[in-house]
């Protein structure tokens, strides 16, 4: 069996073709497809926003109450929950989840909004497509689980509002995780 010489002008022109599209996709990054371990509870209201972050498989549990200052009251309106709840989803993650980490997160909020609007990483509403792409540039290869929990069940509430929380920060987490569906005790 010999060799044949094969006509090479039209596969060098398809892998000139193949290239220049691939040179034009834009680059998407590969998602942890894991379990998230990894959960924040958030609130807001017109005083702040709270937090709770659950590392389930450290142990780790963190929490913070933060009022709004003036320059946020100036930016937008805190007293629109619309706005205020996506953002507080924002800040959390800032004060929770290091750059460049990839390990999936999963959010716990009354928003419906910020659960439908963050992890796709846009908005209709101007106010919060500017926070989704804040999500998406802060956090390029970071899976954003997120779970809808009624806002009379979100137990991060008294933290929103400056309020000491009624129950263990963790146990708060795992109720919220059970009504959401995500794990935890209802």
């Amino acid at each position: 069996m010999g060799l044949s010489r094969r006509d090479t002008s039209s596969e060098a022109e398809d892998l000139e073709a193949w290239t220049a599209e691939a040179l034009s996709n834009s680059w998407v990054p590969c998602l942890d497809e894991s379990p998230s371990e990894r959960f924040i509870a958030t609130d807001a209201s017109e005083w702040g926003w709270g937090a709770i972050f659950l590392d389930v498989a450290s142990g780790l549990v963190d929490f913070c109450s933060v009022p709004w200052s003036q320059r946020d009251r100036n930016s937008f309106d805190v007293s629109h929950s619309a706005h205020a709840e996506p953002e507080a989803v924002f800040r959390a993650l800032c004060r929770f989840v290091r750059p460049g980490d990839s390990r999936p997160v999963s959010v716990l909020t009354d928003s419906t909004t910020a659960k439908h609007s963050l992890p796709k990483g846009y908005s209709p509403s101007f106010v919060v497509n500017a926070i989704a792409s804040r999500c998406q540039s802060a956090f390029p290869s970071l899976r954003l689980d997120t779970h809808h929990v009624p806002g009379a069940l979100n137990g991060v509430d008294p933290l929103s509002r400056g309020l000491p929380l009624p129950a263990d920060p963790e146990s708060t987490v795992r109720r919220m995780m059970g009504v959401a569906g995500c794990g935890g005790s209802a």
